[in-house]
């Protein structure tokens, strides 16, 4: 999914990091982030989520 991305939007810098479900979230209500894959989890009414995988 990852790598179609960078080939469709060149011009992107995506960068990876690894981190608590909960300190992500946060992170991007404050405008740290752009984005985060997470756990399913109670998602904060600010944010919009999608589902990109099963287990």
């Amino acid at each position: 999914m990852l790598s179609s991305y960078i080939k469709k939007y060149k011009n992107v810098n995506l960068s990876l990091i690894t981190g608590v479900t909960e300190t992500l979230t946060e992170e991007v209500l404050n405008h740290k982030l752009d984005g985060s894959f997470v756990i399913e989890s109670d998602f904060h009414p600010d944010l919009v989520s999608h589902e990109v995988f099963q287990d």
